[in-house]
């Protein structure tokens, strides 16, 4: 018999997909004698060459915001995204 897998797609640096890993986390603990778990890495921002603008860093923080209320994750927001900072996702 194959052994079904629950496919995740995330990116390392979506504030999403980090507020919904430990749901995912319980699913593949929970599971893991009936299924496998297999995670592909895909990138939002994958080579961005420009660093963002403060109208983009405020987009973004409001969205890890917005996760951190919903889920409970924790962020770090205290210097976070400093001026100069290229969200490039290919790295992670």
């Amino acid at each position: 018999m194959n052994t079904p897998i629950l496919w995740y797609f995330a990116d390392p640096m979506c504030s999403w997909c980090w507020g919904f890993s430990p749901v995912i986390e319980t699913l593949r603990d929970e599971y893991r004698e009936r299924m496998k778990t297999a995670l592909v890495l895909g990138g939002l921002r994958p080579g961005t060459p420009a660093p963002m603008t403060m109208t983009e860093r405020a987009d973004i923080l409001q969205h890890w915001r917005a996760v951190h209320a919903r889920t409970g994750q924790p962020f770090r927001f205290d210097d976070a995204l400093p001026d100069g900072f290229v969200y490039d996702t290919e790295p992670a």
